[in-house]
């Protein structure tokens, strides 16, 4: 298993063989993914899905919100592989990911938004709140939910005002009425530092040249690199 770094958090590849070769197919439901913080007191429940172009390649994702919870440290990662039948398990396997101070600083653009808690009628894809903003105004944040059976974390796929309805891929469990519920002002499509630097290099100029800026100086150097061309 190995890890690359995502903008929304920590991708896990893995391939599973038999005999020398890829097992490919296996469903999501018969993998049992679980992430522990380095404290020992709390998990997360990642979903695994199988490479659209590699088959026998599978991933799941490691959310940013789970990391900015828990901080720095040793995160101990275990895949079950499941028979059909529940609790027979045939396979599994362990990795550890390291989260360096570089790697949580990275993800220390991540800001707690709101902190509310699930209220009755939630589901593991809607969690109802007593949250009253607009309709998609928390829609592609990052929302932790947790409950007795550990702690979840996803991608916000639609926000509906009503019934303050927060939609996501299906949790692990069934947020209870009171469970904390806090939505990561951190969006899965942030701008990475390649679209900002090229923003900046792509910039006019003719906005930047107030009295006393650098714009303003730079403007004044070919002015005057101009004239002494001119004399050449």
């Amino acid at each position: 298993m190995w890890f690359t770094r995502q903008v929304n958090g920590f991708k896990a590849w893995f391939v599973v063989t038999s005999g020398g070769s890829l097992v490919t197919g296996i469903a999501a439901i018969r993998f049992t993914v679980t992430v522990v913080n380095p404290a020992d007191t709390l998990t997360n429940v990642p979903v695994v899905a199988e490479s659209a172009v590699k088959l026998g390649l599978y991933t799941f994702l490691i959310p940013s919100a789970f990391i900015t919870t828990n901080g720095v440290g040793n995160y101990a990662v275990v895949v079950q592989v499941n028979k059909p039948a529940p609790g027979a398990i045939i396979a599994a396997f362990n990795e550890v990911l390291e989260v360096s101070q570089e790697d949580f600083d990275s993800l220390g653009q991540a800001t707690i938004a709101v902190r509310t808690t699930a209220t009755a009628g939630s589901t593991a894809t809607d969690i109802r709140t007593g949250l009253t903003q607009a309709d998609n105004f928390f829609n592609d944040m990052q929302v932790v939910v947790v409950n007795a059976a550990g702690v979840a974390a996803r991608t916000i796929t639609d926000f509906t005002q009503v019934n303050g309805v927060i939609k996501v891929s299906a949790l692990p469990f069934v947020p209870a009425a009171g469970n904390p519920v806090v939505i990561i002002a951190r969006h899965a499509g942030a701008t990475s530092p390649g679209a900002i630097a090229s923003a900046v290099w792509d910039e006019l100029t003719v906005g930047h040249v107030g009295v006393g800026s650098f714009g303003e100086l730079t403007q004044d150097m070919e002015t005057i690199l101009r004239a002494l061309m001119s004399l050449l």
